[in-house]
């Protein structure tokens, strides 16, 4: 189903600013064609994101705005989660499909280079943005591990932003499980929401996250 009209979701536009830095800020007719086909949005309405991304200061809106600055803080982070975003995108059956990688930083050439591409098999596990919404209402927007909080850090560009955390990983729960926005979900900021991820074989609790960061500050 075409998405024509709908607005710009954040997995969307980071898997196209992806592909714009490996452009370097260059749009290429291929990859356009491409997101197109992967999001179901008219080649058209890729090329105009692009156009937005590259000039984000004067055309893009503020979900634009905020990743092209938290990306160009957090270079190293984006191939990680365009990878990630990639993975939420496609249909709930298992389908191959390839994501170019390549160095974020540049050589000393100067240049970004190509690497190798690799093969990822994954499940899109479908997110309600009512449960996001029901969760900030109940938990605000300060991190509950650190309480940073994005709108002190960045005003206006931060206003209303946080990530929100499911406590039981989607991939593990049965399928249509109740989730209850006041105990299954929490608000973290990127860094510690990354950070209760580290560990792949577990997803640790908040709480124990909250133990760590009281050990290093003694």
């Amino acid at each position: 189903m075409a998405n024509k009209g709908k607005d710009w979701t954040r997995d969307e536009v980071v898997i196209v600013y992806y592909y714009l830095v490996k452009n370097h800020y260059s749009k290429s007719k291929a990859d356009t064609t491409y997101l197109s086909g992967l999001f179901g949005r008219s080649f058209g309405s890729v090329d105009w994101k692009l156009s937005n991304l590259i000039s984000f200061d004067t055309n893009g809106s503020n979900q634009d705005k905020e990743i092209v600055t938290y990306y160009g803080i957090n270079k190293d982070k984006l191939e990680i989660d365009a990878a990630e975003a990639l993975s939420k995108i496609k249909k709930p059956n298992s389908i191959s499909f390839e994501i170019p990688r390549f160095k974020i930083f540049p050589d000393d050439s100067g240049f970004l280079s190509e690497g190798a591409r690799i093969k990822i098999i994954a499940n899109r596990y479908e997110r309600d943005p009512k449960l996001r919404k029901q969760a900030i209402q109940i938990h605000g927007l300060n991190c509950m591990v650190c309480g940073f909080n994005f709108k002190d850090e960045y005003g206006e560009l931060g206003d209303e932003f946080i990530e929100v955390h499911h406590c039981t990983p989607l991939s593990i729960q049965n399928d249509n499980e109740i989730i209850n926005p006041n105990t299954d979900l929490a608000v973290l900021c990127a860094n510690c929401h990354r950070m209760i991820h580290r560990k792949i074989s577990t997803v640790m609790t908040i709480n124990e996250l909250i133990e760590i960061k009281k050990k290093t500050r003694v």
